[in-house]
């Protein structure tokens, strides 16, 4: 629906009513389809035939708003005997689409509503953090007191995995405690799947694997995981996780992630997080206690150096890809020490240059944590008049951001053949406001808009609109 613009096939009718300082969009556009999921190329997304806007005006917004929504969710606890997980319904008010995950693992924490289930966590867990993008959820818990119980690491990564996957766009989800991933009958639990959240296949498979492992020669030595991988953005700004199956054939998983991290990533917008292939490590991986944390110690020979200067990826990029995989898997290791060409690396600059400091040379999760992004879907047009999609990288904290969205637009695209359908001039400061409310964003443009529209002709102002509404119901939360 769009407020004060009526389309028509000689374009926008000149009325009086169109002189008002505010030009109203909202994507409710509901005949419109999409590509859904992400894209590694620009697809193209030929519409046959557009419904033409609804014409019931709500209020228009003015700064960012989410209204809030009742919601109902399964939250998985663990039963009496601990061999099964117990799901439970709770209804929930949310105020904002980004706190779903969030919200859901503190439910997770509580006490569980069934008489006849167990907590999966001490009293007075809590959760530190979490990452969503990509598919991926990982969630880091700040336990109550010490996880007891051999079964208590299974227990708690099942049962929030489960609950995490009660969301459509997480498919993925590694489960760290104080910032360390879990093992599991000495094994890397790694990230689940729904098929692996079933708490019934995980209590037996990490046994039958414990058992056939310990007696396996090395040569016969195999441990499959799903590992979350980080890979640097190709723009230099962040790295964005994925999410792979992995064949182990050693105990020594940490020289085989920066094996897989030396390989090309399957999206086109990312980049190998070691730009050299082998890596250059000078020799293995070594665990070193220190204050009771255990940190990996990673030697790179001086080739790293020079693969790192013809490379396109950054070099806090490479040390934040090695960091951020090896703490998401290696169970227990708090950092990670890297050394090149003999000397251990201190800090680092980012890609505006801001300096980045490793106290004691340890490299952690933290120092990384404003850096992690996800690729959104946007969309332009080609020379022919179709609605291309193309890849972007944003921060994970923008990734359910209409305006964020908008902005990508406004940009334009990096795809040679593409071109942006917004018109030239309007910027940031033209959006008035947004709101979700019940599937539906509703946009509020200034009246600049319909300025810089009047040299467009129809076709271009139904992609200029098409392009918003492509790009927003590719979010979840909006249909």
């Amino acid at each position: 629906m769009i407020k004060q613009y009526i389309h028509t096939r000689s374009g926008f009718r000149r009325t009086a009513a169109l002189l008002t300082v505010l030009f109203f969009l909202s994507a409710s556009l509901g005949g419109c389809s999409s590509v859904k999921g992400l894209k590694d190329t620009a697809q193209a997304y030929i519409p046959v035939e557009l419904p033409e806007p609804n014409g019931n005006i709500p209020s228009a917004p003015l700064g960012d708003i989410t209204e809030g929504e009742i919601w109902r969710a399964q939250i998985y606890s663990v039963n009496a005997d601990g061999s099964m997980l117990a799901p439970s319904t709770r209804v929930m008010w949310l105020t904002a689409p980004e706190t779903k995950a969030l919200r859901l693992c503190e439910e997770a924490l509580r006490t569980p509503t069934l008489s006849d289930s167990t907590a999966i966590a001490p009293r007075n867990s809590s959760i530190a953090y979490i990452e969503t993008g990509m598919q991926t959820a990982t969630v880091n818990v700040l336990p109550g007191s010490v996880l007891t119980g051999s079964n208590a690491p299974a227990h708690l990564a099942s049962a929030m995995a489960s609950t995490l996957m009660e969301l459509d766009d997480i498919e993925n989800v590694n489960v760290l405690v104080s910032d360390r991933a879990m093992s599991y009958m000495n094994l890397p639990i790694g990230a689940i799947t729904q098929e692996g959240a079933s708490l019934e296949k995980m209590l037996a498979d990490a046994s039958s694997e414990s058992v056939r492992l310990s007696t396996a020669d090395a040569d016969d030595w195999r441990l499959t995981r799903n590992v979350t991988m980080y890979f640097p953005s190709w723009d230099g700004k962040y790295i964005i996780p994925q999410t792979r199956e992995t064949v182990f054939t050693s105990p020594d998983y940490a020289t085989q992630l920066i094996d897989g991290l030396s390989k090309a990533p399957p999206l086109d917008k990312l980049l190998p997080g070691i730009p050299l292939v082998g890596g250059a490590l000078e020799s293995d991986c070594v665990v070193v206690n220190e204050s009771d944390e255990n940190i990996l110690e990673i030697r790179f020979s001086k080739t790293i150096l020079n693969a790192l200067e013809i490379s396109p990826v950054e070099k806090w990029q490479f040390l934040a890809s090695i960091a951020m995989t090896v703490t998401t898997f290696c169970p227990d290791i708090s950092g990670v020490r890297i050394f090149v060409n003999g000397e251990s690396v201190q800090k680092v600059k980012d890609n505006i240059g801001t300096e980045i400091v490793f106290p004691g040379a340890i490299i952690r999760r933290s120092d990384f944590a404003g850096r992690i992004g996800a690729l959104v879907p946007t969309y332009f047009k080609d020379q022919d008049g179709n609605l291309l999609c193309e890849m972007h990288a944003v921060p994970l904290m923008d990734v359910a951001s209409v305006r964020q969205r908008l902005s990508l637009l406004m940009n334009g695209p990096d795809t040679y053949g593409l071109f942006r359908t917004f018109p030239r001039g309007l910027t940031q400061s033209d959006v008035l406001g947004t709101r979700l409310k019940d599937g539906v964003a509703s946009i509020n443009l200034s009246s600049e808009v319909y300025r810089l529209c009047q040299s467009m002709t129809p076709n271009e102002e139904f992609l200029f609109v098409y392009s918003i509404v492509n790009t927003l119901i590719e979010l979840n939360n909006i249909n």
